[in-house]
């Protein structure tokens, strides 16, 4: 056995001696970082990814290239309160590097400095903030890059102020496969934690639900039933068809998972992408909380003319504004409208007329008023709006 096999046969052993005082020390805490979305400046191959020191397995590890200097950092999701960070080594430990923190991932605070490491398990008590979680790597403590088993980030979500509705709840919500008509999607959205959806016992599946308007996103709450989702990716979108991760799980336990994010989106999907058991991916709640109402739509519409009606009582509308057609004038003639129907009616005042209150009247058959309604909005050119005065 080579002498870098045995060193990471002890990291390995040193670490999990390590967990196991941690985890007691800081039962308060929770563990932060698992499973979420992360990125280095390089890594060693393809199976030593950055995403490995995050995943909950002592067993896998991230490691750099071989050179000074490298980092490694972990997006939470959401700003959060910080207290404990967690290094357990690889033989290829860092000597020198700093734990930093931000909330853009663009400027750094570093909130630990660590000149003289000698690898093993390191906890490091800190008092910070941030939404990203940084190690810096300045110098290398071997000829090897920097490897970690785990990195893990400990401590409490910031909370939200007004993070309390569930915006899910009683609308509308569509799954890939449902395992019964007893266990569909809206079971997961009704507000009864009895009643629960259930996939089909394959990969992938996913539930999404309709919130209705844009909304502002701060947290998901799952409440798995014992079959649960060990990887996945909670998505939102504008449109649902065009889908953004905003969480990524990689290692999933069950029980009720509360995810805090920063998100907007008028639809919610959970993407499962593996089952943590032989069945298929059960929720007897999926809740989604907004802090207010719906965010503002952008307005598309352009006022490009208008006709105030601001002439004297029994008078027609201005022939300056408006196109005069009766009988079978409209071109094209009365099949063109789609109804067959035809209009005989003349531009009599009796027809068409100012009340002298800046409103028109029209006598006319409903079915032709209803037929020119849908004619100006199948025309995506020419879109028509009413506005009340």
């Amino acid at each position: 056995m080579s002498k870098r096999s045995i060193a990471a046969v002890l990291a390995v052993l040193l670490g999990l001696a390590g967990v196991a005082v941690t985890t007691a020390a800081s039962a308060a805490d929770t563990l932060l970082s698992q499973g979420k979305p992360a990125l280095a400046s390089s890594q060693e191959g393809a199976d030593v990814s950055a995403d490995k020191a995050f995943d909950g397995d002592a067993g896998t590890r991230w490691s750099s290239q071989f050179a000074d200097p490298q980092w490694i950092r972990v997006d939470l999701g959401a700003t959060a309160s910080i207290s404990r960070v967690v290094l357990q080594w690889e033989g290829a430990f860092g000597k020198a590097y700093q734990i930093q923190t931000s909330t853009d991932a663009a400027t750094w605070t570093t909130v630990h400095t660590q000149s003289n490491g000698a690898g093993g398990t390191e906890t490091i008590d800190v008092t910070a903030s941030g939404r990203y979680v940084r190690l810096l790597g300045t110098a290398r403590g071997s000829g090897y890059g920097y490897s970690l088993y785990e990195f893990k980030v400990y401590g409490g979500s910031t909370p939200t102020a007004g993070c309390t509705e569930n915006a899910a709840q009683g609308r509308p919500a569509t799954a890939s496969s449902s395992e019964g008509a007893d266990v569909g999607p809206e079971k997961a959205f009704d507000g009864n934690a009895a009643t629960r959806w259930s996939s089909q016992f394959a990969d992938p599946q996913w539930i999404r639900v309709d919130l209705g308007a844009s909304r502002s996103i701060c947290r998901v709450t799952l409440q798995w039933e014992g079959a649960f989702g060990k990887a996945y990716q909670i998505q939102t979108s504008a449109d649902g068809a065009t889908w953004t991760t905003v969480h990524t799980q990689s290692n999933g336990a069950g029980g009720t998972e509360t995810i805090d994010l920063s998100a907007t989106g008028r639809y919610v999907r959970l993407n499962g992408t593996a089952r943590g058991s032989g069945y298929g991916y059960s929720l007897w709640e999926f809740q989604v909380l907004t802090g207010g109402g719906p965010t503002t739509e952008p307005d598309e519409f352009s006022t490009i003319w208008t006709d105030t009606f601001d002439g004297p009582a029994n008078t027609s509308p201005s022939a300056a504004n408006w196109i005069r057609r009766t009988g079978t004038q409209y071109p094209g003639g009365a099949a063109n409208w789609g109804t067959g129907s035809v209009e005989t009616a003349s531009d009599s005042t009796a027809n068409v007329s100012l009340d002298g209150t800046r409103q028109a009247h029209h006598q006319s058959d409903p079915r032709r008023r209803r037929e020119v309604d849908l004619r100006a909005h199948r025309d995506p050119a020419h879109r028509l709006r009413p506005a009340a005065r």
